[in-house]
């Protein structure tokens, strides 16, 4: 009977507090279907319908940022090109301020330019006398020669430069034909053949055209 009793007793203190006499596995089942009984979660239908709103949700919150974004953009298209428009009518307009400015200085100034174009060509005329100026000074010719190429220098940097004609045939449209000399070569006719006074221009403006001996065919009377 004592040895019934210890074995009684050997079992009873190998059993934890919170088990059973079934075992501790059938004990953590129960208590499993116990917190799952009394604290059940949401079905998957439910879950999945909660996600499709959020989603629905960020789908909209991008397409609404989308069109900000473009009417944002627009809107700096907008800017950048009145911006343009007006930066190259500004610069338009200053063009042509300048312009009318030149044009009026150019005007005002005009009187002396020409008075010395006139000086240009006395020189020029003197410096084609050369056999007659170096019979009396030798020393003079090159003076002269200096004076017109300073004269020259001084009008191009007032922006006046001596036109040249690219063609050896008369252009009335920078030229003057002031004489003409007869040819018997039908193929010459309408050439330069003399530069009588140097023509001048202002930027794209003529001055004084320049003036020039032209030839013309004639036939022989043979």
């Amino acid at each position: 009977m004592n040895t019934d009793l210890g074995l009684d007793s050997h079992h009873a203190r190998s059993i934890e507090p919170g088990q059973d006499a079934a075992g501790p596995t059938e004990s953590t089942e129960r208590r499993h279907t116990v917190l799952s009984t009394a604290s059940p979660g949401p079905s998957g239908s439910d879950a999945l319908e909660r996600e499709d709103g959020i989603l629905r949700q960020l789908l909209g919150l991008t397409s609404s940022l989308d069109v900000r974004l473009l009417k944002l953009s627009e809107v700096v298209q907008s800017r950048l090109a009145y911006d343009k428009a007006k930066e190259e009518a500004f610069d338009r307009l200053y063009g042509e301020l300048e312009q009318l400015k030149s044009n009026a200085t150019f005007e005002q100034l005009r009187p002396l330019y020409l008075d010395l174009i006139l000086l240009f060509d006395r020189i020029e005329n003197i410096c084609q006398s050369s056999q007659l100026i170096a019979q009396q000074d030798p020393h003079i010719l090159p003076l002269f020669r200096s004076l017109s190429d300073e004269l020259i220098e001084v009008l191009y940097r007032r922006e006046i430069e001596v036109t040249q004609s690219a063609s050896p045939v008369f252009d009335p449209n920078a030229q003057r034909a002031i004489g003409i000399e007869p040819t018997a070569d039908e193929g010459e006719s309408g050439r330069v053949a003399s530069v009588v006074r140097r023509g001048f221009r202002y930027r794209n403006r003529l001055i004084r055209a320049e003036e020039v001996i032209v030839k013309k065919f004639a036939a022989s009377s043979a």
